[in-house]
């Protein structure tokens, strides 16, 4: 084993607690580990690892975590017991539908990439690095992209949250 390891691994219980400190639950034991794992990777011969180095390191790891972590939002309604789920998922179709209807209006590549980020979960600097796509023109597209349906959308996507179903119904005729 790599005798820089093994004299960083003195502080293992330093390491998790400043692990939980960023907000690691049961999981700083996997970040602590991972963390020795990266530093016997990229850590050079006799090279002299600081408290700092360590606690970077930790953090990176913690962010990369929670990048993987599925997010949740719950959502703040409730739903009555007089709304029927199938106008639900009936209304859920219907505003996807009007968003589906704009993007057609937008140009094709605005169009293009912003499904392709969405569809993907991948994120800008991914999409940037494959498609060959400077990270601003990926930026700019999709906040333009979601600006322009936010905008156009902001009522029916309140009537959705506000289960005012037979406004989207309407719409959706149209």
């Amino acid at each position: 084993m790599n005798p820089q390891i093994t004299e960083i691994a003195k502080k293992h219980k330093d390491w998790v607690n400043i692990a939980r400190s960023f907000g690691a639950k049961t999981e700083a034991e996997d970040i602590v580990q991972e963390m020795y794992i990266r530093l016997d990777k990229y850590i050079k011969p006799d090279q002299q690892i600081s408290t700092s180095f360590v606690w970077i390191t930790l953090r990176n790891i913690y962010f990369d975590f929670l990048k993987k972590e599925p997010v949740t939002f719950e959502l703040d309604k409730t739903v009555s017991e007089d709304v029927c789920e199938t106008e639900s998922i009936e209304a859920y179709e219907n505003l996807t539908s009007l968003v589906n209807k704009e993007l057609d209006e937008i140009h094709w590549f605005d169009k293009m990439l912003f499904q392709l980020y969405v569809t993907s979960g991948k994120s800008m600097r991914q999409l940037a690095k494959e498609t060959k796509l400077s990270l601003s023109c990926i930026f700019y597209t999709i906040n333009r992209t979601k600006t322009h349906l936010q905008s156009s959308l902001i009522e029916d996507y309140q009537d959705y949250l506000n289960e005012d179903y037979e406004w989207l119904k309407e719409k959706h005729k149209d």
